[in-house]
Order: structure tokens, then sequence, then C-alpha cells
């Protein structure tokens, strides 16, 4: 798995699942799931929903799976329920 480092962020674009059963990611949303977070980061935690400048985004691909690296800076808001 990537380890982000400092103030950085891990995440991946928010999945929906089919009637079927096959999850998709939902192309129709800005929504993104935080899967691991730098060491020096304090507004978000794993599995929080965020809003992120995408324009400032790294695209990397792990294990055929996309995933974006953000700074924190550039993550815009926390969804809360």
């Amino acid at each position: 798995m990537i380890k982000p480092l400092d103030k950085n962020v891990l995440v991946k674009k928010m999945e929906s699942k089919t009637i079927t059963g096959i999850y998709m990611p939902q192309s129709n949303t800005n929504l993104y799931e935080v899967i691991r977070v730098g060491k020096n980061v304090t507004e978000v935690k794993n599995e929080n929903v965020v809003i992120i400048d995408i324009t400032k985004a790294k695209e990397v691909t792990y294990n055929s799976v996309v995933f974006f690296l953000v700074s924190e800076e550039n993550i815009l808001g926390v969804v809360e329920d």
C-alpha cells in the first residue's frame, strides 16, 4: 500500500454498488474516501469522505486501483453526517 508522507493524504474516488453487486466509481461526484494520511495531517482521518481540489491531486495507480495523492491544504471540506 502507498504511505503518504508529511501532510499528504491518499484518497480514492467514492464507489457505489450496482443492483447486481458490482462496485462502480461514482463518475458524477467529487467525493473521495480517505485511505491513509501522512503523519503531520491534522484535519482528516482514515475513512473520512472529503471534497478535494482535483487539479492539485496526483493520480497514482497501484495494483490496478486508481488513487490520488493530495496535500491536506488542497482538501476543501469533510462531509459530515
